[in-house]
């Protein structure tokens, strides 16, 4: 069974207290989902969720949306010594890339703060299965889903992450190091771990502005 983590359950009983919420409010998986943030990797730190944490997480991240159940995804995890492997071929990638020093630099500057740092880091491939009877659009959309839920996972675990693609899913660099067929493509990097420090809540949408009434 899925349960929250003893210290988000005490973060969501406090933020439950602070004012009078519905009965609707007053549930702790969308207290969860409305006080989950993205963290940057330069918050992450040690621990990161363990083997069988994870496993329980990418679990909870795969209950979606999922039209002729064609699972259209799937993980590669990064941790320990992997990671400056990695970070290092993405590095000489970009390098054959770009010739422009300070471009070079900027990118090394970037992925080193993604990489190095969080303990882990999640790698989620799309994976295209080409069909007539379950539209392209589909498919992705249901890889997309997948990372929203293991972000509210990985939150309600106790841990912190964040959606991450530039470059290494924008360029064909994720392709060649991860050695992916050709109906697949990196859509986002997660870096894993513990925050440090919470980040400031930002501006949320108007939701009154986003509804209406067909016909109305």
């Amino acid at each position: 069974m899925w349960r929250l983590s003893e210290n988000n359950q005490q973060f969501i009983k406090r933020s439950m207290m602070s004012k009078t919420v519905s009965c609707a409010e007053n549930n702790m998986a969308l207290v969860s989902m409305r006080t989950r943030r993205s963290v940057p990797p330069a918050l992450l730190s040690q621990p990161a969720p363990d083997h069988h944490e994870l496993m329980g997480i990418l679990n909870v991240a795969s209950r979606v949306p999922d039209h002729g159940m064609l699972i259209p995804w799937r993980f590669v995890l990064v941790q320990g010594e992997q990671t400056e492997e990695l970070l290092q071929a993405f590095l000489d990638h970009h390098k054959r890339e770009e010739e422009d020093p300070a471009l070079i630099k900027a990118m090394r500057s970037r992925l080193t703060k993604w990489m190095v740092g969080p303990p882990l880091i999640v790698f989620l491939i799309w994976r295209h299965t080409r069909t007539d009877d379950f539209p392209e659009l589909d498919q992705l959309l249901s890889a997309g889903a997948v990372a929203t839920s293991f972000l509210h996972a990985v939150h309600a675990s106790g841990y912190a992450s964040i959606w991450l693609t530039g470059w290494p899913c924008l360029s064909n660099a994720g392709a060649e190091i991860f050695q992916l067929e050709d109906n697949e493509r990196l859509i986002g990097l997660f870096p894993v771990g513990t925050a440090i420090k919470r980040p400031a809540e930002r501006a949320r949408p108007d939701i009154n502005s986003l509804v209406s009434n067909w016909r109305s």
